[in-house]
Formats: C-alpha cells, sequence, structure tokens
C-alpha cells in the first residue's frame, strides 16, 4: 500500500512539477508577446504618425516616421500599413506589387477582432510571399483617429520566429525538458526538434494541442511524432492572446527519479518487512526457549525438592549408619576389651600353671631328696 501510494505521490509530484513549468513558460511568452504588442504601439504613438493618415491619407510619410526602425529592431524583418479595409498602403522594405493589395488581410482571424475591439492583437504563423519564403508570425496594431475613435488603418510589423527561438532555446527545465510554443490554430511558433524555416507545421490534430486551444491545462502523456518517443507535456493557453505553450520532456526521464524512489522505496519496506520478520523469529524463539526454560526450571525445581528429600533422607540414614557404626565400634572396643581381659586371665592362668608345674617339681626334688617311696610323689 505505501509503495501504491509512493507511485501516486510520484506521478502527483511529476503533474505539479510540470504544470510550474508550463506555468512559467507561459509567462514567459505572455511577456514576450506583451512587449511586440507594446512595441508596435510605440510606433503608432510617435508624433505626426496618426496624423498624417488622418489629415491626409499621407501613407508613406508616416512610414517615413519609422525610418531607422528596422535597424534598431533587427526582429522586425517588414512594416506593413494597411487601410482600414485592409489594402496595402505603405511598406517597407518595400516590395513591389504589393501596394494596393489585400493579401488576405481580411481573412485573418485577428482583422475581424480588430474591427471589433479596437486593440492590438497577435497574429499566427504565416509564410513571407517574397523570397525566400519563411515563416513569421506578427503583430497588428490600430491606428486609431484621435478625433473620433475610428479604426483609420492597421500597422503590421512582420517578426522573424528567429526572435522566438532565441529566446526559447534558452529555457531552463528539468533534464531533457524543452519548450514549444504555437499560435491560435495551432501551427507551431517553435519547436526545437523542427525546422520551420520554409514551412507551416499544423499540430492542432494533436490531442494534447486541442486541449490546448480550447483552454485547458494541464498534464498529457503522448507519442510525439517530431521526437518519436513518448512524452510527458505540461500544457497551457496564454488567453489573452490565444496563442500556447507547451514544456515537454521524455517520460522516461521524468519517471526516472520516481523509478528510483519507487526502488529505494521498495528495498526500504523490503528491508523492514526482513527485519520485522526476524523480530518476529527472534520474539517467536524467546517466548519458546522461556517455554522450554520454565519446564527445565519446573523440573529443576522438581528434582530439587525431590534432591532435598533425598539428602534429608541420606542425612538421616548417614545418621543412623554412624549411630549404628558407633554402636559397632563401643561393641568391637568392648569386644576388644574382654578379649584383652581374657589374654590377660590367660596369662595369668599360664603363669600359675607354670608356677604349679614349677612346684611339683621342687616337691618331687625334695621327696627325691629325702628318699621317700615313690607313692609319695605329686602326680
Amino acid at each position: 500500500m505505501e509503495i501504491m501510494n509512493e507511485y501516486a505521490d510520484s506521478i502527483s509530484d511529476a503533474n505539479i512539477a510540470k504544470k510550474a513549468s508550463t506555468s512559467i513558460a507561459a509567462t514567459m511568452v505572455k511577456e514576450r508577446l506583451d512587449s511586440l504588442i507594446d512595441l508596435g504601439v510605440s510606433f503608432t504613438g510617435r508624433p505626426n504618425f496618426v496624423s498624417s493618415i488622418e489629415e491626409g491619407q499621407h501613407w508613406n510619410e508616416a512610414m517615413d516616421i519609422l525610418q531607422g526602425t528596422l535597424t534598431d529592431f533587427p526582429i522586425i524583418e517588414r512594416m506593413v500599413i494597411f487601410d482600414s479595409e485592409c489594402v496595402i498602403q505603405s511598406m517597407l522594405p518595400l516590395v513591389s506589387g504589393n501596394i494596393g493589395t489585400q493579401r488576405g488581410c481580411k481573412e485573418r482571424e485577428w482583422y475581424a477582432l480588430m474591427k471589433k475591439d479596437l486593440k492590438p492583437h497577435i497574429a499566427g504563423v504565416v509564410l513571407r510571399t517574397s523570397k525566400p519564403v519563411i515563416a513569421m508570425t506578427g503583430v497588428a496594431v490600430p491606428i486609431v483617429s484621435h478625433k473620433n475613435q475610428n479604426l483609420l488603418g492597421i500597422l503590421f510589423l512582420l517578426i522573424k520566429l528567429d526572435s522566438f527561438t532565441e529566446w526559447a532555446r534558452r529555457f531552463e527545465g528539468n533534464e531533457g525538458e524543452y519548450l514549444s510554443i504555437f499560435d491560435q490554430k495551432g501551427q507551431i511558433v517553435f519547436h526545437p526538434y523542427v525546422d520551420l524555416s520554409e514551412k507551416i507545421i499544423d499540430a492542432s490534430n494533436l490531442l494534447v494541442v486541442q486541449k490546448m486551444k480550447s483552454g485547458e491545462s494541464g498534464v498529457e502523456i503522448f507519442n510525439s511524432p517530431y521526437t518519436q518517443q513518448e512524452e510527458v507535456a505540461g500544457y497551457r493557453k496564454i488567453s489573452k492572446y490565444g496563442w500556447g505553450v507547451m514544456v515537454t520532456q521524455p517520460a522516461k526521464l521524468v519517471f526516472k527519479d520516481r523509478a528510483k524512489r519507487l526502488l529505494y522505496q521498495s528495498l526500504s519496506y523490503s528491508l523492514l518487512l526482513i527485519v520485522q520478520i526476524m523480530l518476529f523469529m527472534l520474539v517467536f524463539y524467546f517466548l519458546v526457549k522461556n517455554k522450554e526454560s520454565s519446564k527445565r526450571e519446573n523440573v529443576l525445581l522438581q528434582k530439587a525438592s525431590d534432591s532435598e528429600l533425598a539428602q534429608k533422607t541420606a542425612a538421616a540414614v548417614a545418621e543412623v549408619e554412624k549411630q549404628k557404626a558407633q554402636e559397632l565400634q563401643i561393641l568391637n572396643d568392648q569386644l576388644r576389651k574382654s578379649i584383652s581381659d581374657l589374654e590377660k586371665v590367660n596369662k595369668i592362668m599360664i603363669g600359675r600353671e607354670l608356677e604349679m608345674i614349677k612346684l611339683k617339681q621342687e616337691v618331687n626334688n625334695c621327696l627325691t631328696e629325702l628318699g621317700k617311696d615313690t607313692k609319695y610323689k605329686v602326680a
């Protein structure tokens, strides 16, 4: 369960990190677009620019006021002034054959919006018609009458996509993470793995781009047709301009740290499980040993009890034996004394017998000496 929670948390962490990166990227792109808008507004706000058009429709004079702009701002490829009906009246640098044409201006989404709100708009990706053909974007700034706030014309700045490439490549994210930018239609403005030098690439068929265009923001896993690998993309729409950003990273890198964490987590829980099993076995061992010890103690106590009784019995027997030995010793001593007395009596008797024999011999000797008859001899 803990590992599953860690798995879910790691995915959640990855989503949070990706959303944070995407939010930062969206803010960066918005600020970049804001600066382009501010640049265009500053041009139309130059002295005599609006009055040149409003008072005499001096379109070229108005363009002359912007001379030197292309040098000062190299991100601008070309400047075009349209009238209110989207007809080209002046351009810098001039391309022959374009003055007096519309070049599809009225079909642009930004034109319809500008007619309604009289606000600057960011165009989508377009191809420059003159040679060499390159993909570009643009900033459309309304030229509004100072008198009645009517639309007099439009200043359109063609912006090189390289201007996005230079700073978008400097986007610093996690390992393998990169930024891609899309316009209102889902066309690629910048992608580090796509060449946009001479063509427009429409990515609106990708589900993640469709979600981004609809205003959703989130994190999606998809197979990128541009890198040919599974990627995790955080996506977000820049509502003010209709553009969108994606912060993308190969899935294997996104979940690399997660895999490590899950591995470490698995090892940790495995070790914890092993320790718990060992503790259980140790406790079980001590319980068994304690039970066996209790049995042994009971046996020892029983034996001790029996031994104590045996010792007491042995002591009593020993005491009895001792008493018997003492009695036997007394009897033995008495017997020895009796024998000794008998020996003494015997010696006395023998001595007396010897004395009697000696006495008889002396008597016999006396009788012999007297010459008496043998019938008087002592037998």
